[in-house]
Parts: structure tokens; C-alpha cells; sequence
């Protein structure tokens, strides 16, 4: 009988020290700083945040997800907790809750965070990054939507060093921007490149009619000047038609070069 005491005993110690994170679970929240013990999950993963802790309570079934963000009554059955994209989530594991057409849609474990330390250090690490808020897109459409406001806010108006005119950027909206192809595949289209290279050719148009023009008045001029200098009036007439063809030239650039390929004048979204 002792013997069986001391045996239950050992193996109760044993699984104190072994477990002490399950033994003596604490009372944070998943995207709370912690330490070991110190979460109702009884997980304390560290984050790729540059942080004194980069520490935070996550996850580790399908029930602390549940529990954390729809109560006791929460049906664990509705979620689950992956690590599939921890890489948009600072590298922590995080919930994902089931949608009705059976997709699932991710919670940010730090959503809820206000600690303005916390906060910078997100800021600094660039939060989701858009390769992977780009990958996110094109994954299921509850993830799409869960990640509309994030793209948002990475996507920014090009703020060119050199200010050409009539250059007009389209303004930032994401579900305007989001397209789905014929075979199901969701595109983010990006205008930026287009409408610049769009601004530049027909602000070159007009600086080579003007160009074109000012030819054609300099050959004027010297004709008139040139008085009955045969040399000066041919060099004059020259000028002239090199002006002229040069006019022509730029008012029929966009047919030539349609004419020649198509692709060099549709500047297409990336």
C-alpha cells in the first residue's frame, strides 16, 4: 500500500514539473504579453515583434479559440488554430473562425492590443507585408475580405520626385481593385505604372509639337531673313518639312504605334 502511495505521489510530482504550464494554467488572453504559465492556453509563443517581450498568448486547439473570442459557450467545432500564415501574423500561431461556405476566416492574434509599444513595433515590422497580404487575397473569400482593410493601408498614391502634368493617380480602393478571371482566380490590380507611363507619353507629345512647332517658325524666320540666298532658303525649306513631318509625326504617333503592335499604347494594370 505504500509502495502505491509513494508511486502516485512520484508520478503527480513528475507531472508538475513536466506540465507546469497545464498544472497551473493562467487567466491571459490569446495577443496578451506573457510569460510561462501565465496563459489560459497554456501556450507563450515568441513573436518575430523587436520587442523587450515579444511574447504572447496564442492558441493551441481549436478550443482556446472558442473560448477566447465567442465565451464558455463558444462551439470549438466552428474554428481552429493553424500556424499555416504565421508569417502575416508575427510569425504566432492564430485563430481561424468557419465560415458558412466551409472557408475559413483568420483573426489577428494582437487585434485587440493597445499598448503603444506593442503598436510601434508593428508599425516598425511593416504589420502584414504585401507579398503575403497578396497571397492572402487570392486564398478563399473570407480571407480576401479579412484582408481588404490591411492592403488598404499598405497601398499608397507613388509620389514622383519630378511633377509631370495632367498626371492624376487613381485613388486607393481595394474592392474596385480586386478582380476575379473566368477561372476563378482573384487578381490585385495595381494602376500606378499605367497611369504614369500614360501622363509621360502625352506630356512627350505635346513637348515634340511644340518642338515641331518652334521649327517651323525658326525656318520662317530665315527664309525671310535669307532675302534671295538660295542656299538660305533651301536650308529653310528643310527646316520647314523636317518641322512639318515632325507635327505629323506626333499627332499620328498613337495610330503608328497601335499599328505596329497593339501592346505598346494599352497600358495594362500589374
Amino acid at each position: 500500500m505504500k509502495k502505491i502511495t509513494t508511486y502516485i505521489i512520484f508520478f503527480f510530482l513528475l507531472g508538475i514539473l513536466l506540465s507546469p504550464t497545464i498544472i497551473f494554467a493562467g487567466d491571459k488572453k490569446i495577443g496578451e504579453p506573457c510569460g510561462n504559465g501565465e496563459c489560459a492556453s497554456g501556450d507563450c509563443e515568441t513573436s518575430d515583434l523587436k520587442l523587450p517581450n515579444a511574447k504572447f498568448c496564442v492558441c493551441q486547439t481549436a478550443k482556446d479559440c472558442a473560448q477566447n473570442y465567442d465565451g464558455d459557450k463558444g462551439n470549438e467545432s466552428e474554428w481552429r488554430c493553424t500556424d499555416e500564415h504565421d508569417n502575416n501574423y508575427y510569425d504566432l500561431y492564430y485563430c481561424e473562425k468557419k465560415n458558412s461556405d466551409g472557408s475559413y476566416t483568420p483573426v489577428n492574434p494582437l487585434q485587440n492590443t493597445t499598448d503603444p509599444q506593442i503598436l510601434s513595433a508593428i508599425e516598425k515590422s511593416g504589420g502584414i507585408s504585401l507579398s503575403n497580404a497578396i497571397d492572402a487575397i487570392t486564398d478563399a473569400e473570407g480571407s480576401a475580405k479579412q484582408f481588404q482593410n490591411e492592403i488598404a493601408q499598405i497601398l499608397q498614391k507613388p509620389q514622383p520626385k519630378i511633377n509631370i502634368p495632367g498626371l492624376n493617380f487613381s485613388d486607393i480602393n481595394v474592392e474596385e481593385m480586386v478582380t476575379t478571371d473566368a477561372e476563378g482566380t482573384t487578381w490585385l490590380n495595381i494602376p500606378f505604372l499605367g497611369e504614369y507611363l500614360s501622363a509621360v507619353y502625352k506630356y512627350a507629345v505635346v513637348i515634340m509639337g511644340l518642338i515641331a512647332v518652334i521649327g517651323l517658325i525658326h525656318g520662317g524666320v530665315v527664309w525671310t531673313i535669307s532675302g534671295s540666298t538660295s542656299e538660305g532658303k533651301q536650308a529653310a525649306q528643310k527646316r520647314i518639312m523636317g518641322s512639318v513631318i515632325g507635327v505629323v509625326i506626333v499627332s499620328t504617333s498613337y495610330i503608328l504605334l497601335f499599328t505596329i503592335n497593339p501592346e505598346l499604347v494599352q497600358f495594362r494594370n500589374l
